[in-house]
Protein backbone atom coordinates (compact mmCIF):
# COMPACT_ATOMS: atom_id res chain seq x y z
CA UNK A 1 0.00 0.00 0.00
CA UNK A 2 2.59 2.28 1.13
CA UNK A 3 4.02 0.96 -2.42
CA UNK A 4 1.35 2.34 -4.45
CA UNK A 5 1.32 5.69 -2.85
CA UNK A 6 4.77 6.12 -3.40
CA UNK A 7 4.77 4.86 -6.67
CA UNK A 8 1.50 7.17 -7.41
CA UNK A 9 3.19 10.05 -5.84
CA UNK A 10 6.01 9.41 -7.96
CA UNK A 11 3.85 9.23 -11.11
CA UNK A 12 2.20 12.41 -9.80
CA UNK A 13 5.77 14.19 -9.77
CA UNK A 14 6.54 12.86 -12.92
CA UNK A 15 3.62 13.98 -14.47
CA UNK A 16 3.34 17.38 -12.83
CA UNK A 17 7.28 17.62 -14.09
CA UNK A 18 6.37 16.98 -17.48
CA UNK A 19 3.63 19.23 -17.60
CA UNK A 20 5.95 21.63 -16.50
CA UNK A 21 8.73 21.19 -18.85
CA UNK A 22 5.49 20.95 -21.66
CA UNK A 23 4.74 24.78 -20.17
CA UNK A 24 8.28 25.58 -19.76
CA UNK A 25 8.70 24.59 -23.88
CA UNK A 26 5.61 26.19 -24.47
CA UNK A 27 6.68 29.59 -22.73
CA UNK A 28 10.23 29.50 -24.83
CA UNK A 29 8.28 28.53 -27.68
CA UNK A 30 6.08 31.86 -26.83
CA UNK A 31 9.11 34.33 -25.82
CA UNK A 32 10.99 33.03 -29.37
CA UNK A 33 7.92 33.99 -31.13
CA UNK A 34 6.91 37.37 -29.74
CA UNK A 35 11.20 38.21 -29.87
CA UNK A 36 10.60 37.09 -33.69
CA UNK A 37 7.15 39.25 -33.62
CA UNK A 38 9.09 42.59 -32.20
CA UNK A 39 12.03 42.19 -34.98
CA UNK A 40 9.48 41.90 -37.42
CA UNK A 41 7.16 44.77 -35.95
CA UNK A 42 10.89 46.75 -35.43
CA UNK A 43 11.64 46.51 -39.25
CA UNK A 44 8.24 47.16 -40.08
CA UNK A 45 9.01 50.52 -37.82
CA UNK A 46 12.18 51.00 -39.57
CA UNK A 47 10.70 50.83 -42.99
CA UNK A 48 7.63 53.00 -42.41
CA UNK A 49 9.53 55.54 -40.24
CA UNK A 50 11.43 55.61 -44.03
CA UNK A 51 8.98 56.10 -45.66
CA UNK A 52 7.67 58.77 -43.59
CA UNK A 53 10.58 60.88 -43.40
CA UNK A 54 10.95 60.06 -47.18
CA UNK A 55 7.17 61.46 -47.70
CA UNK A 56 8.10 64.71 -45.14
CA UNK A 57 10.74 65.50 -47.53
CA UNK A 58 8.99 65.34 -50.12
CA UNK A 59 6.03 67.67 -48.71
CA UNK A 60 8.21 70.28 -47.70
CA UNK A 61 10.05 70.16 -51.39
CA UNK A 62 5.93 70.56 -52.72
CA UNK A 63 5.58 73.55 -49.74
CA UNK A 64 8.77 75.04 -51.21
CA UNK A 65 7.84 74.89 -54.91
CA UNK A 66 4.35 76.17 -53.94
CA UNK A 67 5.48 79.33 -52.71
CA UNK A 68 8.10 79.36 -55.37
CA UNK A 69 4.86 79.44 -57.75
CA UNK A 70 2.79 81.91 -55.43
CA UNK A 71 5.64 84.45 -55.31
CA UNK A 72 5.92 84.17 -59.21
CA UNK A 73 2.51 84.17 -59.77
CA UNK A 74 2.28 87.24 -57.53
CA UNK A 75 5.55 88.89 -59.48
CA UNK A 76 3.63 88.34 -62.36
CA UNK A 77 0.46 89.73 -61.37
CA UNK A 78 2.50 93.08 -60.84
CA UNK A 79 3.98 92.66 -63.82
CA UNK A 80 0.57 92.29 -65.66
CA UNK A 81 -1.01 95.66 -63.63
CA UNK A 82 2.25 97.77 -64.43
CA UNK A 83 1.92 96.78 -68.52
CA UNK A 84 -1.92 97.97 -68.01
CA UNK A 85 -1.19 100.87 -66.47
CA UNK A 86 1.63 101.84 -68.96
CA UNK A 87 -0.74 100.66 -71.86
CA UNK A 88 -3.73 102.87 -70.35
CA UNK A 89 -0.82 105.34 -70.34
CA UNK A 90 0.25 105.01 -73.72
CA UNK A 91 -3.57 104.64 -75.33
CA UNK A 92 -4.03 108.29 -72.84
CA UNK A 93 -1.53 109.75 -74.96
CA UNK A 94 -1.97 108.27 -78.12
CA UNK A 95 -5.04 109.55 -78.20
CA UNK A 96 -4.08 113.28 -77.09
CA UNK A 97 -1.66 112.81 -80.31
CA UNK A 98 -4.37 112.11 -82.98
CA UNK A 99 -6.69 114.77 -81.59
CA UNK A 100 -3.24 116.80 -82.25
CA UNK A 101 -3.03 114.95 -85.43
CA UNK A 102 -6.19 115.27 -86.52
CA UNK A 103 -6.21 119.29 -85.41
CA UNK A 104 -2.81 119.61 -87.63
CA UNK A 105 -4.56 118.07 -90.25
CA UNK A 106 -7.81 120.36 -90.53
CA UNK A 107 -5.86 123.07 -90.05
CA UNK A 108 -3.48 121.73 -93.11
CA UNK A 109 -6.84 121.43 -95.21
CA UNK A 110 -8.15 124.73 -94.24
CA UNK A 111 -4.95 126.15 -95.31
CA UNK A 112 -4.23 124.03 -98.22
CA UNK A 113 -7.40 125.40 -99.17
CA UNK A 114 -7.12 129.46 -98.19
CA UNK A 115 -3.62 128.64 -100.26
CA UNK A 116 -5.53 127.56 -103.22
CA UNK A 117 -7.82 130.62 -103.19
CA UNK A 118 -5.54 132.54 -103.07
CA UNK A 119 -3.60 131.42 -106.06
CA UNK A 120 -6.23 131.46 -108.19
CA UNK A 121 -7.16 134.88 -106.88
CA UNK A 122 -4.02 135.81 -107.67
CA UNK A 123 -3.68 134.37 -110.92
CA UNK A 124 -7.20 135.99 -111.59
CA UNK A 125 -5.80 139.28 -110.79
CA UNK A 126 -2.81 138.59 -112.50
CA UNK A 127 -4.82 138.11 -115.52
CA UNK A 128 -7.21 141.46 -115.34
CA UNK A 129 -3.78 142.95 -114.54
CA UNK A 130 -2.46 141.92 -117.50
CA UNK A 131 -5.65 142.55 -119.71
CA UNK A 132 -5.54 146.01 -117.81
CA UNK A 133 -2.02 146.27 -119.34
CA UNK A 134 -2.82 145.42 -122.53
CA UNK A 135 -5.65 147.60 -122.79
CA UNK A 136 -3.37 150.69 -121.51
Amino acid sequence: NDMAKLSELVQEQEQEEAETRTKTAELVQNASEKRDEARSEQGNKFQLEEVLQTLQLDVRRKRTELVDREDRLAQEEKDIATSERQLRESKVQMDAYLTEYDQLFRKTQSLTEELEQQIHSNAMLAADNNTRRVEI
